[in-house]
């Protein structure tokens, strides 16, 4: 070790330790055991959906019972649509062909076992994910085994298990998909370098077998592809065409999966978060420059990317730009310091390659895993240094000190924090929930959100109170959500008037199910909710950008029926409203983006 007699003492510490034989081992025990406090969260967000699809669970209209397809969520189909606008888990300006659904039948079959075995018991869904965790951490130790030179192997291991982007991808019972895919894309990248260059035969079969058996567990598997070109542009010989055909094999299974995809209607449409590629190349090259940037930065340094569609258009510029300054410092510390250069560039550029097709959603460290692989190796490298490097410069050893702080000390303490990081998402979806009676007699009433962050609290509550065994409200609606004022005027008895200054889906958060490339237009008329509710919803001015700025919703009975529980957000969350009387107006703030990210900070109360 005294090649790195540089190194501090605390860090000299750690890479004896990580030298120890049988370090692998107690790295991902560790981090499977700093991941448990999650067990306590319970169900959250789309787990809910998870239960009311499962054969034998609860029922809610518009989304049927499965047992291999359970991340179909929205189909191109009216009735379905209608359904879903009934209960409110749509809302009125969804997109007229909007859709959502995932071909995942490994995940799904994972997720019905679960609801026959233990249905109600998240802690024992969760025990379920973490096997498949340590599955994952043994796929990416194979990697970086297979790879690395030993020390660094083991440092990328401890550097990519520790990572607390882990947390909410195990925290999360449905997002069990991105261990799974990353558990046998991993494989694929192992299997891969087994055949090319030890000549394995079982190996040139099994690699692309195991590409197909993470298709099979989720779409975020095609992201290995990157990292199996870097693999062919790294050890293979020959012009750029003789190092392609080795990806042929993968080919053969990549192409029938996309036509099974596209022939079962699976994909998004309509979206500003969920962008499909082939469907919608050019709005997809518009977002991918930045959710690329985002991936990458928050893997390499930080901050966190799930909060990269919230941003203000300022504050968003001036990340990416910090983003794009630590991926260029990163790439002169590689050139600088890594012992192997072509590994380094493996590493790296399938890392940067993998960001691609994940681009296709909102970005959140929980797709970190793909890009993480060859984000902890690259950093790894950078950490240990080639054995005969001058000794670092000033600048240099700032860098390597503040890396190895964030991802060796930082990322470890942050860990089981972030595990349990689904308690606030399920606390946010909850705010217009805890306002809502949970005797029976809520069953007669619908609640109205008149003014909203964004639909989420609305479009979760029914089937997540059915999901519970809870009594649910007929349905929740949201009629408007801005950053800006929003006036409420009373029309007549039964119509209310929305006059926003700022239009309403003012954010990327707020277009989940409506884009900004399906314009609204003065005249258009939708029903506010399906057949069985009723409500029409008109709009009477647009933005220049094709947003709803005025609004008129005529409902199938008086404002104030009792059957309508009205509810406003203000700064301190959901309240109860009643609309003005039939003449009068009031005025509400929009939605203060900055305060919500400090209380969700813990920075106020």
């Amino acid at each position: 070790m005294s090649e790195f007699a540089s190194w501090g003492p605390w860090r000299r510490r750690w890479l004896q330790w990580l030298a120890r034989p049988h370090a692998d081992v107690w790295i991902i025990a560790v981090a499977v055991l700093l991941v448990t406090p999650s067990l306590g969260v319970g169900f959250a967000a789309d787990d809910a959906m998870l239960r009311v699809r499962g054969v034998g669970g609860p029922r809610f209209d518009g989304l049927a019972p499965s047992t291999w397809d359970l991340f179909v969520f929205v189909r191109d189909d009216p009735q379905q649509r209608a359904s879903l606008l009934d209960g409110g888990m749509l809302a009125w300006w969804v997109a007229p062909h909007y859709r959502l659904g995932f071909l995942r039948p490994l995940s799904s079959l994972t997720h019905a076992l679960d609801l026959v075995l233990w249905p109600r018991s998240s802690s024992a869904m969760l025990v379920h994910s973490f096997v498949y965790f340590a599955a994952m951490l043994a796929a990416a130790r194979a990697v970086f085994r297979r790879l690395l030179p030993p020390i660094v192997a083991t440092v990328a291991l401890a550097l990519f298990a520790l990572d607390d982007a882990r947390g909410p991808v195990v925290g999360y019972i449905s997002n069990r998909n991105a261990l799974l895919m990353a558990t046998a894309g991993f494989a694929a990248l192992w299997l891969h370098d087994r055949w090319r260059r030890d000549g394995s035969r079982a190996a040139a079969v099994a690699a692309p077998a195991s590409l197909g058996v993470g298709l099979l567990a989720g779409e975020g598997t095609i992201a290995m592809l990157g990292y199996l070109g870097a693999h062919a542009l790294a050890f293979e010989r020959g012009p750029l065409l003789t190092r392609a055909r080795v990806l042929l094999p993968y080919l053969l299974v990549v192409v029938p999966w996309i036509a099974a995809y596209r022939m079962g209607g699976y994909g998004g449409s309509g979206s500003d978060i969920y962008i499909d590629p082939s469907g919608d190349p050019l709005a997809f090259a518009t977002v991918l420059p930045g959710r690329v940037l985002a991936l990458l930065g928050a893997q390499l340094l930080g901050p966190w990317s799930d909060f990269w569609l919230a941003w203000p258009r300022g504050i968003a510029i001036a990340l990416a730009a910090w983003y794009a300054a630590v991926v260029a410092i990163t790439a002169a510390l590689v050139w600088r310091r890594a012992a192997a250069r072509g590994v380094a560039g493996l590493f790296a550029l399938g890392a940067t390659l993998a960001c691609v097709p994940l681009a296709g959603t909102f970005p959140a460290d929980r797709l970190l895993g793909f890009v993480g692989l060859g984000g902890a190796a690259i950093v790894a490298m950078v950490l240990v240094g080639k054995p005969d490097a001058a000794p670092p410069r000033r600048a240099e050893r700032g860098a390597l000190a503040l890396l190895w702080f964030v991802h060796a000390v930082l990322a470890v303490a942050l860990l089981p924090v972030r595990a349990r990081s689904m308690a606030t998402v399920r606390e946010a979806l909850a705010t217009l929930d805890r306002t809502v009676p949970r005797e029976p007699a809520i069953t007669e009433h619908e609640v109205i959100a008149a003014f909203a962050p964004n639909d989420g609290p609305g479009s979760y509550l029914v089937f997540t109170r059915i999901a519970d065994g809870e009594p649910a409200p007929i349905a929740a609606r949201t009629l408007a959500t801005s950053t800006g004022p929003v006036r409420f005027v009373r029309v007549d008895e039964r119509t209310l008037r929305v006059e926003a200054s700022d239009g309403l889906l003012t954010t990327p958060v707020e277009r989940m199910v409506r884009s900004l490339r399906v314009p609204f237009a003065v005249g258009d008329r939708m029903p506010l909710s399906g057949p069985d509710c009723g409500g029409t919803v008109a709009i009477e001015a647009v933005t220049d950008d094709g947003r709803p700025r005025v609004v008129r919703f005529e409902l199938p009975r008086s404002l104030d029926d009792p059957r309508y529980l009205w509810r406003v957000w203000r700064r301190e969350g959901f309240v109860p409203w009643q609309p003005p009387p039939p003449g009068g107006s009031e005025t509400l703030a929009g939605f203060d983006l900055a305060h919500a990210a400090a209380v969700a900070a813990g920075l106020e109360p």
